[in-house]
């Protein structure tokens, strides 16, 4: 009976409220798929604009660590070739520690394949600067012996020709006896010996010194190209980084071109230096 009474009562109920009713219904069930829609595109508008704010923020990022990165291969790569004729007091090289430290920088934001490259050319910038550390020590005992020679030759040359001067200043005036004369050409003669003996160690220590220089210089040629090859790998990654890939192939091309430009130019300069030690050096 109870469910008569209900299944009455709801039939009794006019069809304009049923209307209402499901007109309501209709539009609630509009407004929350549309709410919902709004939150779904609201979500994906928020999403889509911290990727974008987070794309600038790496971006801007990147950009001043690459250009960093770029100058300091740049200086590294100086540094290297002016070794020899650095101080070791113990100052470290600004150049190499400037890459080193922007290096680190770009492994933690570079794309990793980026990343494991600028890891690879790190380390052979490290290894060969050791290597040339080995190379260059001797070359600063070299200069060091260059140095003290020629200082004593200086102080005896200086001395020699007082007393020259001074002998011709006695000759000169009428006034040179067999007892001031001999005591100052003795004198000009030793020192006029000792002179002639450091212009000999100097010559000697230059010899040494080139040959060193020789040395050094083709171990960088040999060594540099390895490390040339390598930076120029990471210059390419950080230009597909920053998104510059126009035109990539003629900029390969070019780099190409400069590496084999820098390494002729080196086996030109060694074999003049080979040249040069060969001939007999001018006596001082």
């Amino acid at each position: 009976m109870e469910c008569v009474w209900f299944t009455d009562a709801i039939a009794s109920i006019p069809d304009v409220i049923w209307s209402g009713i499901i007109a309501s219904a209709l539009t609630f069930t509009g407004v929350l798929l549309s709410n919902a829609s709004n939150t779904k595109r609201l979500k994906i508008q928020l999403n889509h604009d911290s990727n974008e704010k987070q794309k600038e923020r790496t971006a801007t990022l990147r950009r001043e660590t690459y250009l960093s990165a770029a100058e300091h291969m740049s200086k590294a790569m100086g540094h290297l070739g002016s070794l020899p004729q650095q101080k070791f007091d113990g100052t470290p090289a600004t150049e190499l520690s400037d890459l080193l430290a922007t290096s680190s920088k770009l492994q933690l934001i570079a794309e990793p394949t980026t990343a494991l490259k600028v890891g690879e050319l790190t380390g052979a910038y490290t290894e060969l600067h050791l290597k040339l550390m080995g190379k260059a020590f001797p070359m600063q005992m070299s200069r060091i012996d260059i140095d003290i020679s020629n200082q004593f030759y200086e102080s005896s040359s200086t001395e020699a020709k007082r007393l020259q001067s001074e002998i011709s200043r006695l000759i000169e005036s009428n006034a040179a006896t067999e007892d001031n004369l001999r005591p100052l050409q003795n004198a000009y003669n030793f020192h006029s010996e000792q002179a002639q003996n450091y212009a000999e160690e100097r010559n000697a220590a230059w010899n040494k010194y080139n040959a060193q220089q020789f040395e050094y210089c083709r171990t960088l040629y040999i060594e540099m190209e390895d490390v040339l090859e390598k930076q120029n790998n990471v210059t390419i990654a950080i230009r597909q980084d920053l998104g510059l890939n126009s035109h990539l192939s003629d900029f390969q091309l070019q780099m190409a071109q400069q590496s084999k430009k820098i390494k002729d130019s080196l086996n030109v300069l060694l074999a003049t230096m080979e040249e040069n030690l060969r001939e007999e050096k001018p006596e001082a």
